[in-house]
């Protein structure tokens, strides 16, 4: 009842967003070039599927810094672009686990990309339904406000995620996630499905899959891939491609993960290239933007 009160009220106080800036991503779905809907990860959580911290009883605290670079500028890019900003960030999570079976988390991001800078507060909760079946939501307090200069730009607006994960097999995981129920940015809404496939203790498969509900699969569609390899429990290489109708890109990417005791260091890199002018605000045709990610979780 407490829930449905505090989601009746978001949704009252609700400002529609008009800013086209991508949402934040963890290092590890960046190595995974956006692929991670169906995984069992607790820091993706709050970025993701709420509800993949469902399994995993622990407390960790997470920070995460991302920084970019464009090359082969376009001829087409304005002549008062030249203050454009490639995509930077840094964001902070605390998830706590092991107090109860209901498992949350709070995270601060400060990003910036192209014209528009955001600040977003997260909190996240999820718990256990059955043995195998997890449910749990997000809540987002995002700010965002213009760089560009002469331009007025500010809004400020809520939105929840919901996102359940069933564990089908120790080997064999799928997710699910209704992006911004409250549509406070429905151009950008999505509706997502992801797999982990578990091959054996060293190759690990995953597939994500989705669309905005109100426009066509073929302006919409996201669709990832990739592949981990781990290696003795502690270190591990990814690798993912993706193709995204909704900004009219694709994407290849790369990271590493290394895990010593408590500590955990993850490193990725992706490559972003867009071929449509009119759909994608941040590069333009034949540029490439690469970015970098490193993070740094600590599980007390």
């Amino acid at each position: 009842m407490k829930l449905s009160l505090f989601l009746l009220l978001i949704l009252n106080l609700n400002q529609h967003g008009h800013a086209r800036i991508r949402d934040y991503q963890t290092t590890q779905m960046i190595a995974t070039a956006g692929a991670g809907i169906g995984s069992i990860d607790t820091i993706n959580a709050l970025y993701a599927n709420p509800a993949s911290s469902g399994y995993k009883p622990q407390t960790l605290f997470y920070g995460q810094t991302n920084n970019a670079s464009m090359s082969d500028s376009s001829s087409q890019r304005a002549s008062n672009d030249h203050l454009f900003n490639a995509p930077a960030g840094q964001s902070f999570a605390l998830i706590d686990g092991n107090r109860s079976s209901l498992r949350g988390g709070l995270g601060y991001t400060q990003y910036r990309e192209g014209h528009i800078s955001r600040r977003r507060y997260t909190f996240s909760s999820s718990a256990l339904s059955t043995g195998n079946f997890s449910m749990g939501f997000n809540y987002y307090y995002t700010s965002d406000s213009s760089t560009h200069p002469g331009y007025e730009y500010r809004r400020s607006f809520h939105q929840v995620n919901y996102g359940l994960t069933y564990l089908i097999s120790p080997s064999f995981t799928f997710g699910l996630v209704y992006q911004d129920v409250f549509k406070a940015q429905s151009h950008l809404q999505r509706m997502l499905m992801g797999t982990e496939l578990i091959l054996n203790p060293t190759v690990s498969l995953l597939f994500d899959w989705g669309v905005n509900p109100h426009r066509s699969q073929s302006t919409s569609r996201f669709m990832a891939a990739a592949i981990k390899l781990n290696f003795h429990g502690n270190f591990s290489i990814k690798a993912g491609l993706q193709q995204d109708r909704l900004w009219n890109s694709q994407s290849l990417a790369w990271g590493l993960s290394w895990r010593i005791a408590q500590l955990t260091l993850d490193f990725a890199m992706n490559q972003m290239q867009s071929h449509h002018l009119e759909t994608n605000p941040i590069i333009y045709p034949n540029e490439k933007l690469r970015e970098v990610s490193l993070a740094l979780s600590y599980r007390f």
